[in-house]
């Protein structure tokens, strides 16, 4: 689980939604995002696993967050 809080608004833009980690705006309107996030990850080989994730908000305010898809490649030596 992820949140994200605006502790104070900027009034620099006149939106009303923030770009949580993405991007800040500088919006008027701030609030609080909670997402939560499910995932796999698999061992292909001694030196190389495939992961995949989804992220969605559980609250009511998502702003530009909507939902996401993750997906990595890890190769260790």
């Amino acid at each position: 689980m992820n949140g994200f809080s605006v502790v104070q608004s900027a009034h620099r833009t006149p939106l009303n939604v923030e770009g949580v980690d993405l991007v800040n705006f500088g919006s008027t309107g701030g609030g609080t995002v909670v997402t939560a996030a499910f995932g796999v990850r698999y061992k292909l080989t001694d030196h190389l696993r495939l992961g995949a994730g989804y992220e969605l908000p559980v609250t009511q305010r998502e702003d530009l967050l909507g939902s996401r898809v993750y997906v990595d490649l890890v190769l260790s030596y």
